[in-house]
């Protein structure tokens, strides 16, 4: 290989000339041209396929097309003594306002430096002998940059040496990551920890006075507060999986969101999953309420959850529960307020309590714009005052197991579970308004059982609903003329007479029998039961007399405005349990 450090003659050496500097694509190696240029005569020099050239000033510089040149700055680039042992003579380059660009790398030997001016101790210095150099930053082999002078922020942000700040810990970051060059033409430093590290040493001062300390893993504002002021988002990425603010001060720390925008919308605590597709059941966020128990045991008191409901595209609906530590300390399935997004756009589902012996206490009103309130278990409502049950429209009892119990302060006063009795099921007025004579009298049939029918055509019938219990009290109550002669009843199931049985056709005898001209109001009673609850039935009442003139007389006689009483047929409930004998 040859040797680069000795004079070369080369071959074929010429002195050309011309008018403006040689275009990059002329001339060879060793090439020497003396040209006319507008600053001059220049001298232009070819080496290692780039032409150098020297102008009247002593600048070196490179041609930068057919008439225009890049100079390297001024005065100078020479070699200089460094007054060192053993390092001889450096280089020495001085560019004034201009920048020093290179296309290639700067290579510093071992025990190289940067400094500023000559002053050994203020600049970058590259080597293994760390020590005795304060205000220096340093990279030795296991690159690190030590940071030895103090840090001082003044009024114009400008970074410089402080006296009396005192010391401080290291701080280890990332090398690579915290020197941040940014488009804006500023460079920024952050923390973080790896392997490569940057040490930042002593205290840096704000404004006119409060330190900010790095120190390790804290920053530490020794008074005032600290605003972190940014054009863009803070985002913190914690690799450790928590973000902790915490204090010892009474009452404190306090999260704040602050709004301070003139409009009608406000700041928001967001809770993003985004990290996968999402699935029915999935937890969204979760705010704990933690402490510790009387024994210093640390539990979880109370939470709030957010989850999917339902995650089909276009179906989405969410679920937020609401729940506290029950009894035993556990908590994080002691869900005590669930709401949960419904099947239709406009319907969202509240559950409150867990388990049956769980009480929910309405202090005020309980407004219910639903149509149905249900429930798994007992539905009680218990008042120390009075409980009012105050409807615009029906009020509806509706038991399933036909039960309805009245009690008094615990006990039962009702018929068993027959409430209802002595309800009136169903209720029969006939009256006669005719001025027409003939027409307010029925005579009873001589002949056979008939059923009983007004001249109007009116059947004397009941109809209602069978009740719970099954049984039913029909009672018929009527004013009935005779001249020593009675009549028959019986209960008939249709219009054409059809015994409902022989127990309800009193015919032993005459049911009413008037001696002479007697004439009074009489009732006759029917104890039905054994009927099918909740069956629609219509009894008739059916009649036979023991002679022709046997009248049932009723509503207005004549023109003249006298009345006889109405007929009244009424079918009253009975409770499930009656007293029976022979």
């Amino acid at each position: 290989m040859a040797d680069n450090r000795k004079l070369h003659h080369l071959k074929g050496f010429r002195v050309q000339t011309g008018d403006g500097p040689p275009r990059p694509n002329e001339g060879v190696d060793g090439d020497i041209t003396i040209r006319t240029t507008r600053s001059g005569l220049r001298l232009f020099i070819k080496f290692r396929n780039k032409w150098y050239t020297f102008g009247g000033n002593g600048n070196l510089g490179i041609p930068g097309g057919s008439n225009t040149e890049q100079v390297l700055s001024t005065p100078d680039l020479r070699p200089i003594d460094s007054g060192t042992k053993g390092r001889g003579l450096e280089t020495f380059i001085n560019t004034k306002t201009k920048n020093l660009e290179m296309g290639g790398n700067l290579k510093l030997n071992k025990g190289g430096f940067i400094n500023r001016d000559g002053v050994s101790n203020e600049g970058l210095y590259f080597g293994r002998d760390l020590v005795d150099r304060p205000g220096q930053a340093h990279f030795d082999d296991d690159v690190f940059m030590q940071l030895g002078y103090k840090l001082y922020l003044s009024d114009g942000d400008k970074v410089a040496e402080a006296d009396g700040i005192g010391n401080a810990s290291w701080i280890v970051a990332p090398l690579d990551t915290v020197v941040q060059h940014a488009v804006d033409g500023n460079t920024y430093l952050e923390l973080d920890a790896t392997n490569t590290r940057v040490r930042l040493k002593q205290k840096a001062k704000i404004g006119a006075s409060g330190f900010m300390t790095i120190n390790d893993n804290e920053i530490d504002v020794s008074s005032g507060d600290l605003t972190l002021d940014v054009a863009g988002d803070i985002i913190a990425d914690v690799a450790g999986g928590q973000f902790t603010i915490t204090d010892n001060s009474l009452g404190d720390p306090d999260l704040v969101i602050q709004s301070n925008s003139n409009d009608a919308v406000a700041g928001t605590l967001s809770f993003n999953k985004v990290g996968r597709t999402g699935v029915s059941g999935d937890n969204l966020g979760t705010i704990a309420f933690n402490g510790n128990d009387a024994g210093d045991n640390f539990h979880n008191y109370a939470f709030i959850f957010g989850k999917i409901d339902v995650s089909t595209e276009g179906q989405e609906s969410g679920i937020l529960e609401l729940g506290v530590a029950s009894h035993d300390g556990s908590s994080g399935s002691d869900v005590g307020l669930t709401l949960t997004g419904g099947s239709v756009d406009t319907e969202v589902d509240v559950a409150i309590g867990k388990g049956t012996s769980s009480i929910t206490t309405i202090a005020g009103n309980l407004d219910i714009d639903g149509g149905k309130q249900t429930s798994a278990g007992n539905f009680e409502v218990e008042t120390t005052g009075h409980f009012v049950v105050d409807s615009g429209n029906d009020i509806t009892l509706d038991s399933n197991s036909g039960n309805f119990i009245a009690k008094k302060a615990g006990t039962e006063f009702s018929a068993a579970n027959s409430a209802y009795a002595g309800m009136i099921l169903g209720y029969t007025r006939i009256q006669d308004d005719s001025t027409s004579a003939g027409r307010d009298f029925i005579t009873i049939n001589s002949s056979s059982m008939t059923v009983l029918q007004t001249v109007a055509g009116t059947n004397l019938s009941i109809n209602f609903k069978v009740p719970p219990s099954g049984n039913v009290e029909i009672s018929c109550s009527f004013w009935m003329s005779a001249i020593s002669d009675g009549a028959e009843f019986s209960l008939s199931t249709g219009t054409s007479y059809a015994e409902l049985d022989e127990t309800h056709t009193y015919d032993a005898d005459s049911t009413i029998f008037i001696d002479e001209t007697d004439h009074t109001v009489h009732t006759i009673i029917f104890a039905v039961t054994g009927l099918t609850a909740g069956t629609d039935t219509t009894y008739y009442l059916a009649g036979h007399a023991t002679g022709a003139a046997t009248y049932i007389r009723h509503g207005r006689f004549r023109t003249g405005g006298a009345h006889s009483p109405p007929i009244i047929l009424k079918a009253v409930a009975l409770p499930a349990t009656i007293v029976t004998g022979q």
